[in-house]
């Protein structure tokens, strides 16, 4: 019975570490990013590019990371700078922590 219960107890710890070996590699650090080349496209959609620089980026003075989007319905502000996070590990992999501002339709 004792032999059993220590068994789980070392499988259980033993998941357990590896979840928290997961949750460490995880760690999100912030930055800003612009929205810029906003353009209307030929079916009067929008496209435009949000980027920004990670901290190894600027330690090596390589260029900002920069993702595109196409097919927008509103046209995003040209230039706004906008507060995010991204994943120290995979730092194409972001989160807005401000919405993106859009131009009034007139």
């Amino acid at each position: 019975m004792f032999k059993k219960i220590n068994v789980l107890l070392v499988v259980f710890l033993f998941i357990l570490s590896g979840c928290t070996s997961l949750s460490s590699s995880n760690k999100w650090t912030k930055t800003v990013g612009i929205i810029h080349n906003v353009t209307k496209l030929d079916d009067g959609k929008f496209a435009y590019s949000l980027s920004y620089q990670t901290e190894e980026g600027k330690k090596n003075s390589s260029k900002p990371i920069s993702q595109h989007y196409l097919g927008k319905v509103q046209r995003p502000i040209n230039n706004q700078k906008i507060k995010m996070q991204y994943l120290i590990k995979e730092p194409i992999v972001y989160k807005l922590l401000d919405p993106i501002k859009y131009t009034q339709k007139k």
